[in-house]
């Protein structure tokens, strides 16, 4: 049984895939055409010591200016086509991103490459977060080769198809010109594009999506065109990577100097979130000497506007006497996971479904049974040598690297800044595994605890009280107009995506929330007998 609705509603359909044609487009900009190969760690040499910050910019700039050249465009080989067979998985997906919304359906706006890319993301992430926790243990997992496994298996096989299905599906004029006006405004946020939007307006040519003037309904063109006007560090920095890639020509993805380049870009924003989330716990603390590095300077820009800092958020970091160097490490680790498992699926041989590869990468479970840090820093600095990225202090030391932080940052600034207009927040989380609080062993401490504290919205102590065991705060399964943001809706919704496990605390049995639906789960507290 399968209980992501993703998966059960998919379990019976077929993606067909076409096998790759080879044609003849365009020589494409690029930083190299070096090898696309050797992605073991074991034959990653230690010349890649220099941050390639600027190489990756300047193919995102060369690209940008490419695609604005009308000769170019005409050149390019399109084919206005749809792969029939996908109707139906399409329809699918559009109902999960775009409920209750069947005009986006209707007007034919939704490109199928769009949803299938926001859906290999989305499958990635989750692939990442689950290989984080071992079989049968709390503790955590942070081993490469458990990474790598799960590409080994049938969840590597389907997203190999999707990845076929998104080359195939990307290639009509329509989505040609999406993606190709996405990477001019990906250029301009990023500070490098210099190139007018108008230039994709071809005459009589215009793109029907161009000229609709319907603002109100977010359409799947509009909302990545406006995600691509937002500041970098204004989202997951593993997001706007993909993002990136989808926009670039296809070979471009396997071309291992472009995608390493483009890591680079994307693991300095990483970098400047976690900088800003280490500020917010060290307000309190002298910052330290003017060293006039990039973790000083953005310690100084986000005192003079401590709003901005309000965007940022991470409840695993929370030592005032912790680094800010310890922050980077931790919150940019599942950012380079994210980009090896990628680089492994693009660049993997052809995954069969249900073979049996044994274990390339075996566990190591012979580490004590107390998580060591060591263990992080040295997967850290194995990813980190795999893609060349010098050390953290060369980084924050080099000025081409803080003169762009600084520059995004202020982009940052000048649009969520000012009066906090945001109504959201970017959580940042370290590669932590994803698992359920853990509870005392006897129910009268965890009574003590809990029982009689009041509702942060009116102060009131709350007559059933229920306890989120995602994240330990204290909810109510009743909806009250004085403090509906501690319902166990409205935080399901904030905490899980909607989905949500509570612990009630006068019946001490569990609630599962799923949007407006609820069910209840025995008590995982029993008496002597067995018994609730």
């Amino acid at each position: 049984e399968f209980l992501c609705p993703v998966c059960r509603g998919l379990a019976n359909s077929i993606m067909p895939t076409l096998p790759p044609k080879m044609r003849r487009v365009p020589r494409l900009p690029t930083v190299s055409s070096s090898g696309t190969d050797a992605d073991d760690f074991s034959t990653m040499s230690d010349h890649g010591c220099l941050l390639c910050l600027k190489e990756g910019l300047s193919l995102i700039e060369k690209i940008a200016n490419f695609v604005s050249r009308n000769e170019n465009i005409n050149a390019l080989p399109v084919k206005n086509m749809r792969l029939e067979n996908l109707e139906t998985i399409i329809h699918f997906l559009c109902g999960i991103y775009y409920p209750g919304k069947d005009k986006v359906l209707e007007t034919g706006r939704v490109s199928d490459s769009v949803i299938l890319w926001n859906t290999l993301k989305y499958s990635l992430i989750s692939t990442e977060i689950a290989a984080r926790s071992r079989r049968g243990s709390l503790r955590p997992n942070y081993d490469l080769g458990a990474l790598y496994q799960e590409i080994n298996s049938s969840t590597g096989f389907i997203l190999s198809l999707i990845l076929d299905l998104i080359q195939n599906a990307r290639t009509s004029y329509r989505d040609v010109l999406l993606r190709f006006h996405a990477i001019q405004i990906f250029a301009k946020s990023l500070g490098c594009g210099t190139t007018d939007s108008e230039d994709l307006r071809q005459g009589g040519n215009m793109l029907y999506i161009l000229e609709n003037p319907e603002s109100k309904v977010q359409y799947p063109d509009i909302q990545l065109w406006s995600l691509a006007s937002e500041p970098v560090i204004a989202h997951d920095a593993f997001s706007s990577f993909m993002w990136i890639l989808f926009c670039l020509p296809w070979p471009m993805l396997s071309c291992r100097q472009s995608y390493f380049s483009l890591v680079h870009v994307f693991y300095v924003a990483s970098m400047i979130q976690a900088i800003i989330v280490s500020h917010k716990n060290r307000r309190s603390v002298e910052v330290g000497k003017s060293r006039g590095d990039m973790i000083t300077e953005i310690y100084r820009v986000i005192g003079e506007h401590p709003e901005a800092g309000k965007y940022f958020e991470s409840r695993f970091i929370t030592d005032p006497a912790s680094e800010a160097v310890d922050a980077i490490r931790g919150l940019s680790f599942p950012f380079l996971r994210r980009c090896a498992l990628l680089w492994k699926l693009i660049n993997g041989s052809r995954i069969t479904p249900f073979s049996s590869y044994g274990s390339s990468y075996p566990e190591n479970e012979n580490r004590g049974s107390n998580y060591s840090i060591a263990e992080e820093i040295h997967e850290v600095n194995e990813l980190k040598r795999f893609f060349g990225i010098p050390p953290d202090d060369f980084i924050v030391n080099d000025e081409t690297t803080k003169s762009t932080a600084l520059s995004w940052l202020n982009h940052f600034i000048e649009v969520h800044g000012g009066a906090y207009k945001c109504r959201r927040v970017l959580k940042c989380t370290p590669a932590v595994p994803f698992r359920l609080m853990i509870l005392p062993r006897l129910f009268q401490d965890l009574l003590q605890r809990y029982i009689k504290k009041s509702c942060p919205e009116c102060g009131v102590v709350n007559d059933e009280p229920a306890l989120c065991l995602l994240c330990g705060k204290l909810c109510s399964p009743n909806w009250k107009p004085c403090c509906r943001e501690s319902s166990c809706q409205a935080h399901a919704a904030a905490c899980g995506a909607g989905m949500g496990v509570f612990l009630l605390m006068r019946k001490t049995s569990v609630l599962l929330q799923r949007s407006a639906i609820q069910a209840h789960w025995p008590s995982p507290y029993l008496d002597a007998y067995g018994e609730e």
